[in-house]
């Protein structure tokens, strides 16, 4: 009980056939590293967060050098208040742009906003952004020119 539980995929295929239920009794994360392998859950995805038991429910993604494939749920994603998306794009090379994380059949609830970091070194992103939209979240990496004048 109350303990922290990790799932991280980055290569190869899983597969979940039933539901995936996150931060019920403790802190869960999901997290999904770079562009290799698929990740699917069948069912829904359940984020549960609780003041009483200081659980949490965080989904992960780490994007590689070419960037991520999104995690693919087949049910609905469903959020409490205080469920987290963190986004880390150190190792990151690709085009700026839309980049999926997540894609299911709808997207309810809250998330606080993203964190969207990167390690010393890594790029620094002005305007950088995560979407929760219906049935998809995205990050965007905006493109064109900034042109500052004083």
């Amino acid at each position: 009980h109350y303990g922290t539980g990790l799932f991280s995929v980055s290569n190869g295929t899983v597969e979940l056939k039933k539901d995936l239920n996150l931060g019920y009794d403790g802190t869960g994360i999901v997290e999904r590293v770079g562009s290799g392998g698929s990740f699917a859950v069948t069912g829904k995805v359940m984020m549960s967060n609780t003041t009483e038991i200081a659980s949490a429910s965080i989904l992960r993604f780490a994007l590689d050098a070419d960037g991520i494939k999104p995690i693919q749920v087949g049910g609905a994603v469903t959020a409490t208040p205080g469920s987290r998306i963190e986004v880390d794009i150190s190792a990151y090379a690709g085009k700026r742009g839309r980049h999926s994380l997540l894609t299911a059949s709808s997207i309810e609830g809250n998330f606080e906003d993203a964190e969207i970091t990167s390690a010393e070194g890594g790029p620094k992103v002005a305007g950088a952004k995560v979407v929760v939209g219906q049935k998809e979240i995205y990050l965007t990496l905006p493109t064109g020119m900034l042109i500052l004048f004083q």
